[in-house]
């Protein structure tokens, strides 16, 4: 059964990423195009009109127009790599190519507000006489208009294919149009008041680009090093495996993100006896892949039919560690498996480090004291007065 059930996973998924695949390519080519040939009908226009009224900001924002097309490239290359089929070297595909893309065109975003923050440093001391030009104010109109509308496709993009580099691009687009909004500002208020805030302005604009620029960078980061399980998804996943009787407890809930909504989900579950959970993982498997569409694995435990015996153990050691290095030590996931395997995650403040040794040898006496063929897994966690982990490392005896 669990063949079967796999076979007909792989094949849906196969299916189901072939046509997000034709469909990408589709949006690629055509909204790509698009971007490229706006972008730099707005950088010619800008930069000529920059020069006809002498204004360096205007020059800049063109500039930055021009670099739009690099960032669009980028996401471009990303999502065609990034949907290669799954290799002999890379069995989980490249999906995580398409985040590498996206940083890069992050850095794109965080340089161009570092070169637009040095441009108007150099404009603040030695401002400039601008020329005035209802044409150059008609230009920057449409310019801000261009680049909402693609900021809301690039979004739009973003959020229908999961796309992070994309999601860079509209954000790209977000602040070109609040840059040129301030460059039309100040250009009015200089013509009107004749007063000079060419470069102040322009300052301000290059912190908004490289805040954006940097917390798409974040994200990027975050996503590479791995990231805590979706609430959402963390909580249909619970719901599913607690609606079948037989499972007592689940936990450590692993989901690998591959990239292109690529998942993997691992989690362990305790059950009770074997005799009546022979397709129970199977069934749960095939519920969350029709649930969230992820492939899942799962591990059984299998939880020795003596809880009397279980609840004593636990209470005994929470008794004698607390009492012997204070209440800031905490036990979850405890469970007594069939062949007296004893598991538990031990949580240790920061404060007890240097009584590690100290505590698991005073734990694992406890336990052998009273079942004295017992089998120990402890997993330690050190975390800090946050509740922060630090590390995690497996110690098993």
């Amino acid at each position: 059964m669990i063949q079967r059930g796999n076979k007909y996973m792989l094949e849906q998924n196969i299916s189901s990423k072939e046509q997000v695949f034709v469909n990408e390519t589709h949006y690629i080519l055509k909204y790509s195009i698009l971007c490229g040939v706006l972008n730099i009908c707005l950088f010619s226009l800008k930069l000529i009109s920059g020069l006809y009224v002498h204004s360096i900001t205007i020059i800049g924002d063109g500039i930055n127009n021009l670099t739009d097309i690099g960032s669009i490239l980028f996401s471009c290359i990303g999502i065609l790599l990034a949907n290669f089929e799954a290799g002999k070297y890379h069995p989980f595909g490249h999906g995580r190519i398409e985040w590498i893309f996206g940083l890069l065109s992050s850095f794109c975003i965080s340089f161009m507000g570092l070169e637009l923050f040095r441009k108007s440093l150099i404009t603040l001391k030695e401002p400039n006489k601008l020329r005035y030009s209802i044409i150059v104010v008609i230009v920057l109109g449409i310019s801000i208009l261009v680049k909402f509308y693609l900021f809301f496709l690039n979004l739009n993009i973003s959020n229908r294919f999961k796309l992070i580099s994309f999601k860079a691009v509209a954000i790209d687009s977000l602040s070109d149009a609040i840059s040129t909004g301030v460059v039309l500002l100040a250009y009015l208020i200089q013509h009107f008041f004749e007063w000079s805030i060419d470069g102040g302005l322009g300052i301000v604009v290059s912190i908004i680009i490289l805040r954006n620029g940097t917390r798409i960078t974040i994200d990027i980061f975050g996503r590479i090093l791995g990231r805590r399980v979706d609430k959402n998804k963390y909580e249909i996943i619970k719901k599913i495996i607690f609606k079948y009787p037989e499972v007592i407890n689940c936990y450590d809930i692993m989901i690998h993100d591959y990239g292109l909504d690529n998942l993997f989900i691992n989690l362990n579950i305790l059950v009770k006896s074997y005799e009546c959970n022979k397709t129970l993982s199977e069934q749960i498997q095939y519920e969350i892949y029709t649930a969230l569409g992820y492939s899942c694995v799962i591990h059984e435990e299998f939880a020795i039919t003596d809880t009397v015996l279980a609840n004593s153990l636990y209470e005994s050691i929470i008794e004698k560690i607390m009492s012997a290095y204070g209440e800031d030590l905490k036990i979850e996931n405890f469970r007594m498996l069939e062949g007296n395997y004893v598991i538990f995650d031990l949580l240790l403040p920061t404060t007890c480090l240097q009584n590690k040794d100290d505590i698991l040898k005073t734990i694992k006496d406890q336990i052998i004291e009273k079942v004295s063929n017992a089998q120990i897994v402890i997993q330690s966690k050190i975390y800090n007065n946050y509740k922060t982990i630090l590390y995690k490392r497996g110690e098993q005896s």
